[in-house]
């Protein structure tokens, strides 16, 4: 995509929020570390000079909670990552993912195009494990009458978020949450 063309998206287009609110207690898959938040100091606990003070609050997370963008590091197959690259030569529990972590991804502007598969499907949300492959985004793009481009960025609406204030449910690790599948990663 060409500067020119980002510019002009920027001018017409129109920003959504797409994160998800974080507190503690809220989804994260049993793999990954919990959100945890707290006050530590109260205004009060700590005194200036001319009644002055100051709150703060310690949070911690893991790089794989709420809504975020995975790097290309983050997933490994016979132990191997993104660009056929030895795990063990990238990784570091020091240094994380060398050359391969989000600290390498730029930002990413693009057209982006939402899918409604669930409500192309005549669904409210779609169904435990349900995959979405090249029929339904296809069907999808069809409905919206879209019709996609090299360098968009496509979002798919599944409705499963209308369950993120229910962690199991959300996680689902024993049903499985609806998502893409190979084929319908690949178109």
């Amino acid at each position: 995509m060409l500067a020119g063309d980002i510019k002009r998206l920027i001018v017409r287009g129109k920003i959504y929020d797409l994160g998800q609110p974080y507190f503690s207690g809220m989804p994260h898959h049993p793999n990954h570390p919990p959100f945890a938040f707290v006050l530590t100091k109260k205004h009060g606990d700590v005194m200036y000079p001319n009644e002055v003070s100051a709150a703060n609050c310690l949070f911690t997370t893991g790089g794989h909670t709420g809504t975020h963008l995975d790097s290309r590091g983050h997933v490994s197959h016979r132990g191997r990552v993104y660009g056929n690259l030895k795990a063990e030569r990238v990784q570091s529990y020091g240094g994380g993912l060398k050359g391969v972590g989000i600290d390498t991804t730029p930002p990413v502007v693009r057209r982006g195009i939402l899918l409604d598969v669930a409500g192309a499907l005549g669904k409210r949300v779609l169904p435990n494990a349900f995959p979405v492959g090249r029929r339904e985004l296809e069907a999808a793009a069809k409905k919206e009458r879209v019709t996609l481009r090299s360098g968009d960025v496509v979002l798919v609406r599944t409705g499963w978020a209308r369950y993120w204030k229910d962690p199991v449910k959300f996680v689902a690790t024993e049903k499985g949450a609806p998502g893409v599948i190979l084929d319908g990663a690949e178109w």
